[in-house]
């Protein structure tokens, strides 16, 4: 957009109106109608264009571009501002300036002796115009005598062409030789040749440049072509390897399918072979359930009745399950009587919305403590697992423990109900698993070997009773966390959230850094939301939020690599993880050795209360 801003310091020549009448009939419609709108738009001179409708369909008509060409001639005369604008509209369109480029190559002192016959010969008065506007004062003197006069300008019948106008321009220089050979003065031809000249050189260095350039940029290409040449060997090279593994893998699928049409029967035999060891040993495991059942009946009887007696102290102190459940059952019937006066109400009370809330929170924490408190109930099941307790202190305790394990599933151990078999191997296996038999006993002699069994980890009911048990084990060992799996698993955290979810997330991880002190050393994963994975240390605590750009970096696969990668690094070392994801456990069943729920394993440990 132009501006009168553009030309700051710059003087426009004075003219006649006679001269500003020309100029503005030289110029074409469109220049004529942005001048037209830089005189609307200029604060002193806003209203001299009120009257005329400002487009290219108005200046079609004759008649009203004759009343605009006037009206914008008086302005150029009248307002130095206005002249400006317009030689500022009509760069370089206005033939003046290329009659610039004309005078720039002519002899100064030539044209001081013949400017008037180049005017008269070419009977063009624009060079009067860009006499004026040129930058030695001599020619600028007597281009500002032209506009100020009124003659050249009323004689001159010079209608633009659409044809360009300097190539003739140059045709009358050459006449006008004669002249200057007449009055002992240098010849335009001379003046036009040394011009010509300069101009020669600097194209034949433009050439010489472009050439140079030319040169460059072909042999930039013919590096392309060689860079393109070895990029279409290196693709041809790794096609012909994709076909041979294509091969390979078309010969693997197919040696797989031969293997897997006899799997089915080598399984059987494998199977009916492991069967027949098994039986072997059955009489020996019957011997050793008879051996563990033995003892005086009266010193069984006597422990039967400090047991029951200590099992109603606590009864008396703590509640049993039948009084947990009528408390329950009391709030669910009490919930229900809420529910109906609620689901019948217009306008619900606030008092009685918070009752059913506090009742629903009070429901899931008996119901926790209804599912954490798993024990035996079977009388022949107690005697099992109490004799068990009693082996782990003498020597060979870990044989004998793991005979009474298997001896679980002979017909003899299907006496006790399955719910509670199911039960007393978890306390079994936990005998084994918490390092009171850290040592592995040699088979003693006459005694079969025992059957190896896969790798299944521990479940534990409590932690803080697991820890109040086995300090050691746990001083040892490394404890990984799921953290949002453990906050949303258990209902007193789950209304922690509610009240502020970063605040929330907050004290779980201080409570961790405070239990941190009985691991050698706790990691508790989240859910990253940032682009990196950022590692806290609080001491034996670790808190990791791992990467939110990559699905490799969310917390389960996160978790299950870290186990992968401790296991190798220290076999030795037992691992714990804290989560209920089913998927995840089951992906990291072969390296971790114990799982805490954390529903219910971690109400005690973890306790808000802390």
């Amino acid at each position: 957009m132009i501006s009168f801003e553009t030309a700051v310091g710059w003087i426009p020549p004075e003219m006649s109106e006679e001269a500003a009448r020309w100029l503005v009939s030289q110029v074409p419609d469109p220049i004529l109608l942005n001048l037209a709108r830089l005189v609307r738009d200029d604060p002193e001179t806003r209203g001299a264009c009120s009257g005329f409708r400002l487009n290219a369909v108005a200046l079609k008509n004759r008649s009203v571009k004759k009343r605009l060409c006037n009206r914008m001639a008086s302005l150029m005369v009248a307002h130095p501002r206005i002249r400006i604008a317009f030689f500022l509209c009509s760069f370089p369109a206005g033939r003046w300036f290329r009659w610039s480029e004309v005078l720039d190559a002519l002899d100064l002192e030539w044209l001081l002796w013949y400017w008037r016959d180049l005017i008269r010969a070419t009977g063009d008065p624009a060079i009067a115009v860009a006499m004026a506007l040129d930058e030695r004062e001599e020619l600028v003197e007597r281009g500002g005598r032209l506009l100020l006069g009124t003659s050249l300008w009323e004689e001159s019948g010079y209608r633009p062409s659409k044809e360009a106008d300097l190539p003739e321009a140059w045709k009358i220089l050459v006449e006008l030789v004669g002249h200057g050979e007449a009055c002992g003065k240098e010849t335009p031809g001379r003046i036009a040749e040394d011009g010509l000249a300069s101009r020669l050189e600097a194209l034949e260095a433009e050439k010489g440049r472009l050439e140079r350039e030319n040169k460059r940029l072909r042999a930039d290409i013919d590096g392309k072509g060689r860079e393109i040449s070895q990029l279409q060997g290196l693709l041809d090279k790794k096609r012909e390897e994709a076909r041979c593994l294509r091969k390979e893998l078309l010969a693997e699928r197919s040696r797989v399918q031969e293997l897997s049409s006899g799997i089915d029967d080598r399984v059987r035999k494998e199977l009916g072979r492991l069967y027949d060891e098994l039986a072997g040993a059955r009489d020996l495991q019957d011997r050793l359930w008879l051996e563990a059942l033995e003892g005086p009946a009266e010193e069984l009887s006597a422990r039967v009745q400090r047991a029951i007696r200590a099992q109603r102290a606590l009864d008396a102190r703590y509640g049993t399950r039948s009084s947990a459940r009528a408390v329950v059952r009391l709030l669910e019937e009490r919930l229900r009587e809420v529910e109906e006066v609620l689901s019948d109400a217009l306008h619900p009370s606030r008092h009685l919305v918070s009752i059913r809330e506090r009742l629903l929170h009070e429901i899931g924490e008996w119901e926790e403590v209804l599912e954490g408190r798993r024990v035996v109930h079977d009388p022949l099941a107690a005697a099992v697992l109490m004799q068990a307790q009693a082996l782990a202190s003498g020597e060979g305790g870990s044989s004998r423990v793991k005979g009474l394990l298997s001896s679980l599933d002979t017909p003899l151990g299907r006496l006790i109900p399955e719910e509670e078999r199911t039960l007393l191997k978890e306390r079994l296996s936990s005998l084994l698993e918490e390092g009171a038999w850290m040592e592995q006993d040699m088979p003693a002699a006459g005694q079969l070997p025992g059957v190896p069994e896969f790798h299944r980890p521990r479940e534990i009911p409590s932690l803080s009773a697991f820890v109040a048990r086995n300090p050691g084990l746990c001083a040892r060992s490394v404890l990984v966390v799921d953290g949002y799996n453990a906050m949303k698993s258990s209902r007193a955290w789950q209304e922690e959230e509610r009240k502020g979810f970063a605040r929330a997330r907050g004290r779980f991880c201080d409570l961790w850094e405070k239990k941190a002190r009985d691991w050698r050393e706790v990691e508790l994963v989240f859910d990253g939301q940032e682009e990196m994975t950022s590692v806290e240390e609080r001491g034996n605590l670790q808190v990791v939020f791992t990467d939110a750009r990559q699905a490799s970096q969310k917390a389960d696969i996160y978790i299950q690599e870290r186990l992968e990668e401790l296991k190798k690094a220290e076999p030795g070392t037992r691992l714990f993880l804290v989560t209920a994801d089913r998927k995840l456990r089951q992906a990291v069943s072969e390296v971790c050795d114990f799982f805490v729920e954390p529903r219910w394993a971690l109400i005690q440990y973890l306790a808000l209360e802390d």
